[in-house]
């Protein structure tokens, strides 16, 4: 669920073990952040897992992918986060509640 941004009240549906990405290039992200700073052309990569009941954020970006709480993802690193956390895409100006 986006809360902030381009897509702010839309949804996009996670189907277990398929991989959603974000970025600013339509050729590697379903969905396309084009006005944002600081978003890569592929900004990072958001996987569900129904068995686990939680999501798997992979930060492939150069400026980085931050969770609500202000933790940084590690890049390149697979990082399990509970249901309800919110990532932020960018400067802020792009958030995403995983719900």
């Amino acid at each position: 669920l986006c809360t902030a941004g381009a897509y702010k009240g839309g949804s996009f549906p996670i189907r277990d073990g398929e991989e959603l990405v974000i970025g600013r290039d339509s050729a590697l992200s379903q969905i396309v952040v084009t006005a944002a700073a600081k978003v890569s052309r592929r900004h990072c990569g958001i996987r569900y897992s129904a068995l686990d009941n939680r999501y798997i954020v992979t930060d492939y970006s150069t400026n980085g992918t931050t969770l609500g709480d202000g933790t940084r993802l590690q890049p390149m690193t697979p990082t399990p986060v509970a249901r309800g956390t919110v990532l932020i895409v960018g400067d802020h100006e792009n958030q995403f509640k995983l719900s």
